[in-house]
């Protein structure tokens, strides 16, 4: 069995695939079969990832997919579970401005709608035009997984205070045996352990946190969550602040 996580940016997902990949001794790819996600929500680029044997058995990794027959079909055709994380959207919209900021040359290379924080503060205008007008789309995709039915859903938050109980919960959902005791696990997924990892991981994973917002929002920005996204937050099952 192959495991895809397919979720909205900066929601967990190398946390939720090096958990998983220890637990269940699954090889982690840490390349990510192709999508524009801006632009596309098709899985053309894994289906062609997977023709080139680049996901093979008994692995796992992840991309920003959105649900879609197309992507429905080839994890039945090639024996694929799914697996979404979902976060606080103002936690996640944190660790989207500093992902940014520690790897804006990607985002500059992309032309990613993102680059336009590069530099800037936090509550700059243009960041948080920003928020306003692009990251709802980050929790549209949110929503999309959630009312699919067709992915395990996993909230950040679990990770945080229940990282066995996310474990044990996919095993049993997938039929999966445990190669490694859930401590030992959770502690190779450590934030800490990620960051040992690799020059990469040292800067993808920066605070780890839930609630890290509550440092760096302004009023601006949480009336730009109240005006804009209050939908959306409500529909994954957050609280509007």
């Amino acid at each position: 069995m192959r495991v895809l996580v397919a979720a909205p940016p900066k929601t967990g997902n190398v946390w939720l695939e090096k958990l998983l990949s220890s637990a269940f001794g699954l090889q982690w790819v840490r390349e990510a079969p192709p999508l524009d996600y801006w632009v596309s929500s098709n899985a053309g680029g894994l289906r062609e990832f997977l023709a080139l044997d680049r996901f093979p058995e008994a692995a796992i990794c992840h991309q920003h997919f959105w649900p879609s027959r197309e992507l429905f079909d080839l994890a039945g055709e090639w024996n694929i579970a799914l697996a979404t994380t979902l976060r606080d959207p103002y936690d996640q919209f944190v660790s989207w401005y500093w992902y940014i900021q520690r790897f804006s040359s990607a985002f500059l290379a992309a032309n990613d709608p993102g680059a336009v924080a590069i530099g800037k503060a936090i509550d700059d205008p243009e960041v948080l035009t920003l928020l306003a007008t692009r990251f709802g789309r980050f929790l549209d995709q949110g929503g999309a997984w959630l009312e699919s039915r067709r992915s395990l859903i996993v909230r950040y938050e679990d990770l945080q205070s229940r990282p066995a109980e996310v474990i044990g919960y996919a095993g049993e959902q997938w039929g999966l045996p445990q190669v490694l005791p859930a401590d030992q696990a959770i502690a190779l997924a450590s934030a800490d352990a990620l960051r040992q990892l690799s020059p990469d991981l040292r800067l993808h994973v920066r605070a780890a946190r839930i609630g890290d917002w509550r440092e760096h929002l302004t009023e601006q920005h949480l009336e730009i969550f109240r005006t804009h996204h209050r939908e959306r937050i409500e529909r994954l099952g957050y609280l509007v602040q």
